[in-house]
C-alpha cells in the first residue's frame, strides 16, 4: 500500500475550514471537506468515499491553493453567442406575428423564410436551427398555408359545409 502523500499542509487547513464556515454552496462544502479529509488520510480513499477521481480531489487541493474558495467554483459554460442582438430577434418576433415582412409586405412565415428575411435585413447569415430554437423561445411556430388539393372544388367543399350535419 502506498504511503499518503502530505498534498495539504496546516495553512490550507486552516483556511479551508475558515471558508467552510461561510458557504452555503453544498457542491463547495465537500470539495472543502475533501481537502479537510487529504490532511488524515489517502487521497484515494477520499475519493472512493466521495465517488469522484484522485484526479478531482488533486484540482481541488491545487485550485484552493491558487485561488481561494472562489477558485472551487466552475466557471460558466455556455452557448456560443446569438448573431442577433435583442432588439434584432425582437424585430424578427414583430415579423412573424404581424405575419409581414419588414417592407410590410404581407407573408406566411417559415424558417427558410425567416432566415433569408434575416440575412437580407440585417447580413447574417444563421442556420435553420438556432432560428426555429429562437421561434420556439418566443412561443412562435412559422405560418404554414392549409393543404389544398390541386383538383378540388371550392364550390362543392362550401356546399358540403352548408349541408354538413355539423357534429
Amino acid at each position: 500500500m502506498p504511503r499518503p502523500k502530505s498534498l495539504v499542509d496546516e495553512n490550507t487547513v486552516v483556511r479551508a475550514e475558515e471558508a467552510l464556515s461561510t458557504i452555503s454552496d453544498a457542491k463547495m462544502v465537500i470539495q472543502l471537506k475533501a481537502i479537510l479529509a487529504c490532511k488524515d488520510h489517502p487521497v484515494a480513499e477520499v475519493a472512493d468515499i466521495l465517488r469522484v477521481s484522485k484526479r478531482s480531489i488533486f484540482r481541488w487541493i491545487n485550485r484552493f491553493r491558487e485561488g481561494g474558495k472562489e477558485a472551487l467554483r466552475d466557471s460558466p459554460k455556455g452557448h456560443r453567442r446569438s448573431k442577433l442582438t435583442g432588439a434584432q430577434w425582437k424585430e424578427v418576433e414583430k415579423w412573424v406575428i404581424d405575419g409581414k415582412t419588414a417592407q410590410g409586405e404581407p407573408v406566411l412565415w417559415t424558417i427558410q423564410k425567416v432566415k433569408t428575411a434575416i440575412k437580407k435585413e440585417f447580413g447574417v447569415s444563421i442556420s435553420k436551427t438556432p432560428v426555429w430554437l429562437q421561434l420556439r423561445k418566443m412561443n412562435l411556430a412559422p405560418r404554414r398555408p392549409r393543404p389544398r388539393h390541386a383538383k378540388a372544388d371550392p364550390a362543392a367543399q362550401a356546399a358540403f359545409k352548408k349541408n354538413s350535419s355539423g357534429n
